[in-house]
């Protein structure tokens, strides 16, 4: 639920990340130039843990930019993926635990907009292998 925004212009493309209603340029989501006057588009597309972007290019074809939004199963956020993790799932899925996009996005597993016990057994899978 943290809207970023991204603004193509003729010559140049810039990310503006949303910090509690600031916005700052960001390099952190580089989009290449790909010419004059190009149209692109952007969002989850996939139902993935990825943000996507598809643009035309100025010669012709098309590209398209993916940035991983989340690791997912990473629920408490430590780049490890272990049985804390599975806890604050189970919190997630008994609401005692406030959400946010972050785990929105690492903690649906299974990409069906929400918490439930496929979650926890897509993780522990992940644990386990």
């Amino acid at each position: 639920d943290d809207l970023d925004l991204v603004v193509g212009g003729r010559d140049a493309h810039k990310s503006l990340l949303n910090d509690n209603g600031i916005f700052n340029e960001s390099d952190e989501f580089g989009i290449p130039y790909l010419g004059k006057n190009v149209k692109f588009f952007g969002g989850n597309l996939f139902s993935s843990n990825e943000y996507n972007i598809i643009s035309g290019i100025s010669t012709g074809g098309v590209y398209l930019l993916s940035e991983e939004l989340c690791l997912h199963g990473d629920l408490t956020q430590d780049a490890l993926v272990n049985i804390s993790d599975i806890l604050v799932l189970i919190d997630l899925i008994f609401e005692s635990h406030s959400r946010n996009a972050y785990l929105k996005c690492a903690g649906d597993l299974n990409n069906d907009s929400g918490f439930n016990i496929l979650d926890i057994a897509a993780l522990v899978y992940s644990i386990l292998n």
